[in-house]
């Protein structure tokens, strides 16, 4: 039972002893007040009264102040005489540092008040408290097991981070409230915590969904699992913009960086959800090579780096050594090297751009970087004969879409001429190519017959007005002219019109020769 005695509760048994002891003790502290020796540390002069309150305010706190244990009660008071209030602040300590089955706590400040009344101090407690607390996981809507997490990675709002393993039934003790010396003025802070980090031993990501926890106002701990959810990055290598990626139900392009960002509502296994939605990006052909995870820039975020094949579209000109265009149409395929790749396109495709890989991403040890496709041309199929020197030029698609392939091709002018008067004659040509194809020309009397882009390589022609000296063969292999001396028709007549006079001529010279010799003999005959 707690009696009062000058407005001070004394924890007092009810026994005729104890009434006669506290009798017994008033009177001597009445003698010592009546002693003519001066007051002494412990003496009436400096005894008084104690006046405590905690911060927080708890119930159930003893507290020994000076030697006397005293317990406080609702809303965390308590007062207690003491024979000496002299730094009194400095001879209170904790008779118990249990206060209930979960709750323990600790002295962390002493504030005295300033002395307004004699003989009564009063101090404020500053306390530290702590909370035992059951945890327990559970499922939720996440779909992972609860048997699978390993490991809680606890954070109270003033910064203290604690690693639990949860097991069935396991308890886990919490700082739950504190007090701070805030102006001269001790304030308490409750101390409230969440679950910032989920291990588990399947390495999936799950967090927990719920408002942060009081350990002093519960002693239970439910912690529901819940999906990550958060954005996600898709970077590109090489940067490419306009790239559509799928992630689940999601659509993401890319912008001119390369860079895609969506939000989602699971980060578990992003990168193995990412897919190409389609391969045209802009004027651009790209295939998905590989999807790899790269660190996190910032909480909840997982990045990706998407790692292209990128191809682009590449126009082939044909020129001559001149720099004057041949047509494409003369080329019957052209085979390019490139990335240790051997590359054929057909003469028919020749008239439009064709798609060529012009650089891919590749890892070199634990580094990502973009490799330049480059290529050299090693060889353009004409008239069945390769017109360029393989591996002297070479291209950058990603420097520029038009490639100007020179041909080692020639001019070759024709002219024919009949052999007896030199003038040029008509008469139709059928030139063969090296290939062994046909090319069926008319020459006129005008300007002479010109055939470009021509090979290197022995050409036949066949010279149709020709009587003899029709089948001529050429060597070409620089610009030249060809002047075919034939004998044609006319030639022929004249030939033989010449060789009839002449006969004419010799008959009748031999006949006037014949008439001569007769008549002389005639003449020597007797």
């Amino acid at each position: 039972m707690r009696d009062v005695v000058g407005g001070v509760q004394h924890a007092c048994p009810r026994s005729p002893l104890g009434t006669r002891a506290l009798a017994a003790g008033v009177a001597l502290l009445l003698l010592g007040a009546l002693a003519p020796a001066a007051p002494a540390a412990g003496s009436a002069g400096s005894a008084g009264l104690v006046y405590l309150s905690t911060v927080p305010a708890l119930a159930g706190v003893r507290l020994d102040v000076g030697g006397a244990v005293v317990t406080t009660g609702r809303y965390g008071r308590a007062a207690v005489h003491v024979a000496d209030l002299d730094g009194i602040a400095k001879r209170v300590s904790l008779a118990s540092a249990r206060l209930n089955g979960r709750t323990t706590v600790a002295l962390s400040h002493i504030d005295p008040a300033p002395h307004t009344t004699p003989h009564v101090s009063r101090l404020s407690i500053g306390l530290s408290v702590r909370s035992a607390v059951r945890l327990s996981v559970s499922t939720g809507r996440s779909g992972v097991p609860s048997s699978t997490v390993s490991a809680l990675r606890l954070h109270s709002i003033t910064g203290q981070v604690l690693t639990v393993h949860p097991r069935s039934g396991s308890e886990v003790t919490l700082a739950a409230r504190r007090a701070m010396l805030q102006h001269g003025t001790l304030r308490v802070q409750a101390i409230t915590w969440s679950v910032d980090r989920v291990t588990t031993t399947t390495g999936v990501a799950v967090t927990t969904k719920g408002p942060r926890f009081d350990p002093l106002g519960r002693s239970r701990w439910a912690v529901r699992l819940a999906p990550v959810a958060g954005r996600v990055q898709v970077v590109t290598l090489p940067a490419t913009a306009d790239v559509t990626f799928r992630l689940g139900g999601s659509t993401l392009t890319t912008n001119s960086h390369g860079v895609a960002t969506t939000p989602v509502g699971d980060l578990n296994n992003v990168a193995s959800k990412v897919d190409l939605l389609t391969p045209r990006a802009g004027r651009l052909d790209v295939s998905l090579l590989r999807v790899t995870k790269l660190p996190p820039g910032a909480v909840h975020q997982r990045r990706v780096l998407a790692s292209l094949l990128v191809r682009r579209p590449v126009q082939l000109r044909f020129v001559d050594p001149a720099g004057k265009p041949v047509p494409s149409s003369r080329v019957s395929w052209v085979r390019l090297n490139g990335d240790g790749r051997a590359i054929r396109i057909p003469g028919r495709r020749l008239d439009r751009p064709v798609m060529l890989p012009a650089a891919a991403a590749e890892q070199v040890h634990s580094n990502w970087r973009t490799r330049a496709i480059t290529y050299s041309v090693t060889t353009a199929r004409v008239d069945g004969a390769n017109a360029v020197f393989s591996g002297r030029q070479r291209f950058d698609p990603n420097r520029t879409g038009t490639w100007p392939v020179r041909l080692s091709v020639f001019r070759l002018s024709l002219t024919v001429r009949d052999s007896l008067f030199g003038r040029r004659t008509s008469s139709q040509v059928t030139v063969t190519l090296p290939d062994g194809t046909s090319r069926h020309l008319y020459a006129g009397t005008g300007r002479p017959i010109v055939l470009p882009a021509l090979v290197r390589g022995i050409y036949r022609v066949d010279i149709g007005a020709a009587v003899i000296g029709s089948k001529n063969s050429v060597l070409v292999s620089r610009d030249g002219t060809a002047d075919f001396r034939v004998v044609t028709m006319l030639d022929t007549l004249v030939i033989i019109l010449v060789l009839a006079v002449l006969v004419v001529v010799l008959i009748a010279a031999g006949r006037a020769m014949a008439s001569r010799n007769a008549r002389q003999q005639a003449q020597e005959s007797p």
